[in-house]
């Protein structure tokens, strides 16, 4: 005799005698295989192209981050670390922002999860805060991308403005 299970999970088979069976497996009979899915076809093709997309990365790792890009040439006007205890310590471990020619303002961050592994020692922290406080020296940061559109500093250069003040 063969009857045909059908329970609340959605499962069915056929099996030679259900008594037994239904016992011991999962609660409301047995099974052999998943029905036919009430996904649509569109539904079914978006959920493994989004599975495929998320997956890939993790397969083959992210692709290699760029080199280090040159930042405009100005003064430190800010130099902000943050201690551990401070709620943005998790975001950034400190910034810098540089003015330029033109009158803008450029921000680079370290530390934290918008940069990641890219921070700076306490040393090179005290590098920038001694050229800050200098009104003769310049920095040429050295940045790479961070989390969105956020630049992270992974290295810099000093340079003497000339006696005239204006940018060399």
């Amino acid at each position: 005799m063969h009857a045909r299970i059908n329970n609340p999970l959605k499962l069915v088979g056929e099996v030679a005698d259900p008594e037994p069976l239904c016992e011991t497996a999962l609660p409301g009979g047995c099974s052999f295989h998943f029905e036919e899915s009430s996904m649509s076809p569109w539904v079914r093709r978006f959920a493994l192209a989004l599975s495929t997309f998320v997956m890939l990365p993790l397969i083959f790792g992210s692709p290699a981050q760029a080199a280090e890009n040159v930042g405009a040439l100005g003064p430190i006007v800010l130099v902000a670390r943050n201690t551990d205890s401070a709620d943005l310590y998790l975001l950034y471990n400190g910034r810098m922002v540089v003015g330029d020619a033109i009158g803008g303002y450029a921000e680079y961050r370290w530390g934290g999860t918008s940069c990641g592994s890219r921070t700076l020692t306490e040393a090179q922290t005290s590098d920038l805060l001694a050229a800050m406080n200098n009104p003769r020296v310049l920095i040429e940061p050295l940045w790479q991308a961070g989390q969105g559109i956020v630049q992270c500093l992974v290295g810099y250069s000093f340079v003497l403005r000339s006696e005239t003040g204006a940018l060399p």
